[in-house]
């Protein structure tokens, strides 16, 4: 599976609080686009936390995972963030607070929506599960809310899609927001 990802802190040379991260894993691929809130050390700190809390426990079910991530995140400033799951052939997708994330699906983009909250915060009573069956040419784009929503997926990938880096270079050129850090993942 062909990927990329670039991430850019909101000042050059001071940690960023954005963050992605992808596990293979025989049972499938876990992504994660994390935003540690607000910017510098410790939006970088709460990032790390929960990049870590997700890596020691790549196995458990979503909700359970954002569940240990809320707990882990509690003494820190906070983070949003989204995961998603690919396993035999199904895209499984949960983000809380404002992460974005895309599927884009024969020219046609289709958005996978999160839950308001903060992970810290105490998450909502019942987190939203979007599941997908997968398709072989179907792209998936999770981003930072350091990426504009209003971005046209769908174009740039028709132009870049055959060079994800190039992609991911492009969107945080012409579609970031440069007073936040951001981050793309495709």
């Amino acid at each position: 599976m062909p990927h990329a990802f670039r991430t850019l802190a909101l000042k050059a040379g001071e940690p960023g609080g954005d963050r992605c991260a992808i596990w293979l894993r025989p049972s499938g691929i876990l992504l994660a686009i994390i935003d540690g809130l607000g910017h510098g050390p410790e939006a970088a700190r709460a990032a790390a936390v929960a990049e870590r809390t997700i890596a020691g426990h790549l196995d458990f079910a979503l909700r359970g995972l954002f569940q240990e991530l809320d707990r882990n995140l509690q003494p820190l400033r906070g983070a949003v963030l989204g995961l998603a799951r690919i396993a035999n052939g199904v895209l499984t997708y949960i983000g809380v607070g404002n992460p974005g994330a895309w599927l884009l699906r024969d020219g046609r983009t289709i958005h996978l929506p999160a839950d308001y909250g903060v992970v810290c915060a105490g998450l909502p009573a019942e987190l939203s599960v979007h599941a997908i069956g997968l398709e072989d040419r179907d792209w998936i784009i999770p981003a930072s809310d350091g990426v504009s929503e209003r971005v046209q997926i769908e174009t740039i990938l028709t132009e870049w899609g055959r060079d994800p880096e190039k992609f991911c270079d492009h969107i945080l050129h012409y579609w970031r927001d440069p007073r936040d850090d951001a981050t793309v993942l495709l």
